[in-house]
């Protein structure tokens, strides 16, 4: 039997079940953050499903990569998260959606020195936008809707979080941008924002020439 069985063998039920649950969310948002930003408690704070990943990696890693998937954790950013080596169920972001990804990169990068203690930054959704038309991605504000179903998207993959109730598309909502995004687009990608702007005359989808994983792989490989 395999290490990995081994230990698995070794659960109780309610590990079991944990196992089970925690296997299919990282398939599903393909991060896993460490700092986990509670809204009841205005606060950040330690999230246990980090920490039994984390415990039990050996057991992850194991198991996934029956499935032709690479389970890695870095420690400085407090990030765990997927990558796989076969092509099946790519998510495709369409222009927008990828162009709001970027430009929150960009922010992120600019805002470095912010995370020097923290891994995260905070911008408000207006901030995001007043970018994108600086940067001459936009030549107005986008439709509402199409912004808050977009920022609702970047979240379903744990790339942002809200720290505050409300509507994601309210101008004054506060985004944490989250370091998975350092994953997502590396910095050697990043210089790829100026071609995106430069091809607005293409197609909404598949004009990017950027694709991602559905189920998990929005890594670098990628992009």
């Amino acid at each position: 039997m395999m290490d990995w069985a081994r230990l698995y063998s070794q659960m109780n039920q309610t590990e079991s079940m944990l196992f089970k649950r925690l296997v299919n969310l990282l398939l599903s948002k393909t991060f896993l953050l460490r700092d986990d930003y509670d809204l009841k408690e205005g606060r950040l704070r330690v999230h246990p499903d980090y920490r039994f990943v984390e415990r039990h990696m050996e057991i992850f890693s194991g198991y996934l990569d029956l499935g032709g998937w690479t389970l890695h954790r870095d420690n400085s950013y407090g990030v765990i998260y997927l990558n796989s080596s076969h092509d099946y169920n790519r998510f495709q972001f369409n222009k927008f959606q990828t162009l709001v990804l970027f430009t929150l990169r960009l922010i992120f990068e600019e805002r470095r020195e912010e995370v020097q203690i923290r891994n995260e930054v905070i911008v408000e959704t207006n901030e995001l936008v007043q970018k994108m038309i600086v940067l001459g991605i936009l030549d107005k504000k986008p439709a509402m809707k199409e912004l808050g179903d977009t920022l609702r998207l970047m979240s379903g993959f744990n790339l942002i979080n809200r720290i505050e109730a409300g509507k994601w598309e309210s101008t004054e909502t506060r985004l944490m941008i989250l370091p998975s995004i350092l994953f997502v687009i590396p910095n050697e990608k990043i210089s790829l924002l100026n071609d995106l702007t430069e091809t607005q005359e293409q197609t909404e989808e598949n004009d990017s020439g950027l694709e991602y994983e559905d189920d998990s792989d929005m890594m670098e490989d990628v992009l």
